[in-house]
């Protein structure tokens, strides 16, 4: 099966991701040397720019990676991590803010709790608009929003995304296993933003499930990311 890195930010110089070229090509290369053939490039979408703006911007960085010459590139896509706002359903963008050639869309939580707004509003992304959120690194809201919140997102249609460091992470190692093996996790994304810190590293983290007797799981997790790179809908794991 192909290794797909889901989330990433390794265009140059349109986020806090990589921060020129010369960083891409590196990011790349560490993907590539972790087993790593194709890259979902999923840089920051705020809704405080234009989306036109963000789209040309991101074709640009797209253009300049695709242009590197580098022995065994991976594969790129575009897509983007589209953080929410109020009304998120109604953005007119959402179809160029998928992952390309698909309807499925990353999307960032808020950083606070929640609450039933932005809850119905991200359920209304699927059920309005008809595309299959994405919600990236879940993992991350844990101590952000409650723990019902989180069981109300996980009951209505979308995928979840875990971030590799969490399974590599000797901290937090047990319960990322744990969320896995219980079927709790859809895809993986290495969610790279550099070389000295937050790295490609999601082959490492492959790594690491298959030592830990989750092969069968990380062949869904991996099938599930080939799917999605293939323009089919990804499957929906949780029980």
């Amino acid at each position: 099966m192909m290794l797909v890195d889901v989330h990433s930010h390794m265009l140059p110089g349109i986020d806090d991701g990589s921060r020129d070229a010369e960083t891409s090509a590196a990011m790349l290369k560490m993907s590539s040397d972790g087993g790593v053939s194709c890259v979902f490039v999923t840089p920051h979408y705020y809704p405080t720019a234009s989306a036109e703006h963000f789209l040309e911007e991101r074709a640009k960085a797209a253009g300049i990676i695709r242009a590197l010459s580098l022995e065994n590139k991976p594969g790129i896509k575009t897509g983007a991590e589209v953080y929410y706002h109020i009304g998120i359903q109604h953005e007119q963008a959402l179809n160029e803010l998928c992952y390309e050639g698909t309807r499925c869309i990353l999307v960032e939580m808020p950083w606070n709790d929640w609450g039933s707004r932005a809850l119905h509003d991200v359920s209304e992304i699927y059920s309005y608009r008809g595309f299959l959120p994405v919600i990236a690194h879940l993992e991350r809201y844990e101590s952000m929003t409650s723990r019902d919140s989180i069981k109300w997102l996980k009951s209505f249609p979308c995928l979840i995304q875990m971030n590799a460091e969490y399974i590599i992470d000797p901290k937090t190692r047990k319960k990322a296993l744990k969320a896995i093996k219980h079927g709790e996790v859809d895809l993986l994304g290495s969610d790279a933003h550099g070389i000295q810190s937050r790295v490609p590293n999601l082959g490492e983290a492959f790594a690491v499930l298959n030592g830990a007797g989750l092969k069968k799981r990380a062949e869904e997790l991996l099938s599930n990311a080939e799917r999605l790179w293939n323009g089919e809908m990804p499957l929906i794991l949780r029980k």
